[in-house]
């Protein structure tokens, strides 16, 4: 692995807190906003111990680009956290929002949203819409008066870890309730880095992406290779059940709420998806405890006609884009670099009136997944590779997702003609084996026969 991995993960392991982005483009305008109705008080030991912003809270920041006009996109996202930690002015949010307004040109806003166990799902969403509600109605961008009577700007919902879940919330409550927005106002897209969707915390990667490390002879030297969620190095029991026990607290102790399609969003099912999302990109660590929580996810949501990228990323951990910089190691993380970039790709993509570029629209029926492999991991040195990783498109369509009934895109059509047509040839040299009522013995004794004596026939 390149060094900036390797560096990355060691410091992780030993301390998943560390080593966030912390730089600020200096043409973005960072301003400190307080709204009525939103203060709330963040009392020790929880605040003191996770940012170090125990007291009065609920101030909003919201970073504009020089460039920003009333008609430039408006970003919420939702920062993460478990619902338990964080803020727009601790654990790296403030660099988030900074360089997401640089990168998109649009305008970012990050609430403060009451934290566990003040604020709880009901409590949060509440906060998210109402934030959104203020967005959509800016007075002024850089100055500039913004009127009601002129057209919507591009809305966009995003989020990270938990608020990633929250945003997706948030959007489908909102296809139910879309009177909850402004006059004139729709979501144009939304954007998820890592989102935690399934509440009931169960899905095979948690037992797929455990923790491991291990000794392997690499260029004739002994290192120790690590692979699995580097950020949860928990067993798969433990770390399931310490997730569900925090969707639980979210939840109001409510276990019937750990699959609904709204609070929970990877059970989201016909009635929730059938109206058709906008837009959505999906950016994760391909060793993640909550790999399914994206890929089941954009699978259902394309199933039923929205437009969903997921780029899934070799080798990355939980959130992170957020450690783009290289976590203090003297190089980029170039994976974190190529997701923001993929990101505001798509919010100019979307932006624009297109989708993911040419050629793709939203009757794709299934999500373009891209696995995005380092390449220096890969035939020596990425030898013969593009510089910023192997893409490797994978267009099928799920296969038997959440209840859904058994159907293969065309690739896999493909690739099941192909394997029949290899069955049906293997039977056809093997048929005297295959005789109905011959005994095994009998067939392996006349196989291993015929293999003797073609063995010992010198003209072949």
């Amino acid at each position: 692995m390149p060094d900036v991995v390797t560096c990355c993960q060691e410091q992780l392991v030993k301390d998943s807190g560390c080593c966030l982005d912390s730089s600020k483009p200096a043409s973005v305008r960072q301003q400190r906003l307080t709204r009525p109705g939103t203060s709330w008080t963040c009392d020790a030991p929880r605040c003191s111990d996770a940012d170090s912003l125990a007291g009065g809270r609920g101030d909003d920041l919201v970073s504009a680009p020089s460039e920003a006009s009333c008609a430039s996109p408006r970003i919420l996202w939702i920062h993460g956290g478990s619902w338990m930690y964080g803020s727009p002015f601790s654990l790296g949010y403030d660099a988030l929002a900074s360089k997401l307004a640089m990168l998109t040109g649009a305008v970012v806003m990050v609430p403060d949203y009451p934290l566990l166990p003040i604020g709880n799902y009901s409590t949060i969403l509440d906060a998210a819409i109402h934030a959104l509600q203020w967005l959509a109605t800016l007075a002024s961008v850089n100055g500039l008066s913004c009127g009601l009577s002129e057209a919507s700007p591009p809305m966009f919902l995003a989020g990270d870890s938990s608020g990633g879940g929250s945003a997706l919330s948030l959007l489908l409550h909102l296809m139910k309730d879309p009177e909850l927005l402004p006059i004139a106002t729709r979501v144009s897209g939304g954007i998820f880095w890592s989102p935690w969707t399934n509440l009931m915390c169960n899905t095979p990667d948690y037992f797929a992406n455990v923790y491991s490390k291990s000794v392997a002879q690499l260029g004739g030297k002994r290192v120790q290779v690590r692979s699995g969620d580097i950020i949860f190095t928990g067993s798969a029991d433990d770390n399931s059940a310490d997730f569900r026990e925090n969707a639980l607290e979210y939840l109001g102790q409510a276990h019937q709420m750990l699959t609904d399609p709204v609070a929970s969003p990877y059970f989201a099912g016909d009635e929730e998806l059938a109206a058709m999302l906008p837009p959505l990109y999906f950016a994760v660590g391909a060793e993640e405890s909550i790999l399914g929580d994206s890929v089941i996810f954009a699978q259902k949501a394309a199933v039923h006609g929205t437009a969903v990228r997921v780029d899934v990323f070799h080798g990355m951990w939980h959130v992170f884009p957020m450690y783009s910089e290289g976590c203090g190691c003297g190089h980029e993380l170039w994976q974190g670099a190529r997701a923001w970039n993929l990101t505001a790709n798509f919010v100019r993509s979307v932006e624009g009136g297109g989708v993911f570029g040419a050629g793709v629209t939203t009757a794709l029926r299934e999500p373009l997944t891209r696995i995005i492999y380092d390449e220096s991991t890969l035939y020596g040195q990425g030898q013969g590779l593009p510089e910023s990783g192997l893409l490797l498109p994978l267009s099928d369509r799920p296969i038997g997702v959440m209840g859904d009934a058994f159907a293969l895109g065309p690739a896999a059509m493909t690739y099941t003609a192909t394997g029949l047509a290899g069955l049906l040839l293997g039977l056809l040299l093997a048929r005297p084996c295959f005789w109905p009522g011959l005994r095994l013995r009998r067939c392996l004794g006349r196989c291993y026969l015929r293999r003797k004596a073609i063995d010992s026939d010198s003209d072949i």
